[in-house]
């Protein structure tokens, strides 16, 4: 069963509906129970959790049992946790539970800990036989998101022209390397070495005036759309109804305004480069392919061991940043709300009540941060190992043959160069 995390603090049994139904086969996101059903702040009740899945063909029988009978509920099943939360149980076995909690993710707990949170109410399910599978409906792509917006188009081709520009150009700098080591080296041709110089000299020029300009209009492209997603949001927001903020906590929406920004760096910045990224490499795996065989099978299986390292991390990455995104909200809203109720909070002599709830706060927030911020370091390091694995390939090849009294063809054409060279030297 897929976690699906809730986004916001008052909805983790519509979140437990949603993972529950998808398992059984009727496909159902989250954003669609939301708008079915309304909820309050406080959330939905165990009568509420079992209307909904009666209204989806779902049987639901509540319980009440201690946890060492929690290996007789048929599963997935809903349990009630923390007394103001709901997870689902995926199974129970002698040494503990694994749980999907729609704030966490899947979560695997001894009894001893789990103890600790189960209330010993649970909510046993069946589909019922009017159920119906169904499809979901077809995801949101990038249009309904970002919706129209003018300029961004002809934008974006400029961006996408001038990157492939400084690819291109960075292309070529590797033969002025070759140029020098080749043939002004061997041949000791001081005129060459002005001529090769002198270009390098205006390849450099270009290239950094092409990537001045590549950052300039990086940042007009992104400081318009960051503009028109702003007002658009903004003006979205200020007509949506009353339901919508009621069932919300303010630093949930200051949280959701904000991510505004790391969708206009990645339309604006890492979708372009991507899209280079992705043919330059297609291009130059066929000339490698056509130079080497071997050492260009070596680098295609470099790369399919980090395309495996990131597919097996990217799951955990995304609950991470989820629930990163989730404690965010709840600080802000704690930070909000001390400063809108600050004469309240005097009155009542609460300060130090409020002072020591927000470092708490404060310490979960970095707790998960760290946690969302290692996994990358992590699969990095994973990425190096494997690449400088693969790297030494061609080293060790090339040993290898000269060992074995066979120099590779790089050796072969470096000392055809080296004769042509002779041969030039001799004719002066």
């Amino acid at each position: 069963m897929i976690p699906i995390l809730q986004t916001t603090v008052s909805e983790c049994g519509l979140a437990c509906i949603a993972m529950v139904a998808n398992h059984f086969g009727y496909e159902i996101e989250l954003f669609e129970l939301r708008q079915r059903y309304t909820l309050s702040l406080r959330g939905a009740t165990l009568a509420d959790l079992i209307k909904i899945l009666g209204n989806l063909a779902i049987s639901s029988r509540p319980l009440r049992l201690e946890m060492e009978n929690l290996g007789r509920l048929a599963t997935p099943c809903i349990l009630h946790w923390d007394l103001n939360h709901f997870v689902v149980l995926l199974k129970a076995e002698r040494k503990g539970i694994v749980i999907n909690d729609p704030a966490r993710g899947r979560v695997a707990l001894t009894y001893a800990e789990a103890s600790s949170h189960f209330t010993g109410v649970a909510l046993e399910l069946q589909p019922m036989p009017a159920f119906r599978r169904r499809k979901a409906k077809p995801p949101l792509g990038w249009r309904d998101v970002i919706g129209h917006i003018r300029g961004l188009r002809s934008g974006l081709l400029q961006m996408f022209i001038v990157a492939g520009a400084l690819q291109l150009l960075g292309l070529l700098a590797p033969f002025f390397s070759q140029w020098i080591l080749d043939d002004v080296i061997v041949s000791a041709d001081h005129d060459l070495l002005l001529v090769v110089g002198t270009g390098a000299f205006l390849l450099l020029v270009i290239q950094t005036a092409v990537s001045v300009g590549q950052g300039r209009l990086a940042l007009a492209l992104s400081t318009r759309t960051n503009l028109l997603l702003s007002a658009r949001v903004m003006r979205h927001l200020l007509y949506l109804p009353i339901s919508f903020f009621s069932t919300r906590h303010i630093g949930d929406i200051v949280s959701r305004f904000q991510s505004l920004s790391a969708i206009q760096a990645t339309v604006t910045g890492a979708l372009v480069q991507s899209v280079l990224n992705g043919i330059f490499s297609l291009l130059i795996g066929i000339v490698m392919f056509v130079y080497s065989p071997i050492l260009a099978a070596i680098v295609v299986a470099s790369v399919s061991i980090y395309a495996i390292i990131r597919t097996v991390s990217y799951n955990n990455l995304r609950l991470l940043s989820s629930e990163y995104l989730t404690l965010s909200a709840k600080e802000n809203s704690h930070f909000l709300e001390s400063v809108r109720g600050i004469q309240s909070i005097k009155i009542a002599g609460l300060e130090e009540l409020r002072r020591d709830l927000q470092p708490d706060a404060n310490h979960r927030l970095e707790r998960r941060g760290d946690a969302a911020r290692a996994d990358p370091l992590e699969r990095r390091a994973a990425c190096r190992c494997a690449s400088g694995a693969t790297s030494g390939a061609p080293g060790r090849r090339s040993g290898a043959h000269a060992v074995q009294g066979r120099p590779d063809e790089s050796a072969n054409r470096a000392q055809r160069r080296h004769e042509r060279a002779a041969g030039r030297s001799s004719r002066r």
